[in-house]
């Protein structure tokens, strides 16, 4: 089976997300390539940034994946790289917006910047959320998207008790202030 690799552009994502299946797959091929078990069904330049790239991944078929996504959730970025990766099964849902997306996209760029790798502590992996989800709302009021901040509102305000009190560290702030203000 032929394997192809399909860029796509913000239009063709809306339409994806719409119409909830793949549009772009032509018979006789597979939309994406393997790793590690799992397929990239989509790649794309992160609309939020795109310095960053995103891979939407169909983890069926990989227990690697399955694994990953287990422990991280709907996304995670990955490593110390600039790549985004989400479950594809979380962006097929009914309930995924475009919003959703770029909520996710703020979110994952946050743990870049912070340098929040390989967290596995409960304590300290809860805290690392937290502050990508406050820095997440940071990015996408300065680039107006205020129903991407809902979502991430939404989810602030339902995990975390400390909500209205808590504020990024310093130096957090810093590295957000600057990254707000040189790239975007």
């Amino acid at each position: 089976m032929k394997t192809k690799l399909i860029n796509l552009v913000p239009g063709q994502i809306e339409k994806l997300l719409k119409k909830r299946k793949d549009v772009l797959k032509k018979s006789g091929e597979r939309l994406g390539i393997e790793i590690g078990g799992g397929i990239v069904e989509h790649h794309y330049p992160c609309f939020m940034d795109d310095s960053f790239n995103v891979c939407i991944i169909d983890k069926n078929g990989s227990d690697m994946w399955k694994e990953l996504f287990e422990i991280a959730g709907v996304a995670f970025i990955f490593g110390n790289t600039k790549y985004i990766m989400i479950d594809s099964a979380e962006v097929y849902k009914e309930s995924f917006t475009l919003n959703h997306l770029y909520a996710v996209e703020a979110h994952e760029i946050c743990h870049y910047l912070f340098e929040h790798h390989n967290i596995i502590d409960p304590v300290h992996d809860k805290l690392c959320e937290q502050e990508a989800d406050l820095g997440a709302v940071s990015i996408l009021k300065h680039m107006k998207r205020p129903e991407a901040v809902a979502v991430i509102e939404k989810r602030y305000q339902s995990l975390y008790e400390n909500h209205k009190d808590f504020k990024l560290r310093p130096d957090l702030q810093k590295k957000l202030d600057i990254y707000i203000k040189e790239e975007l």
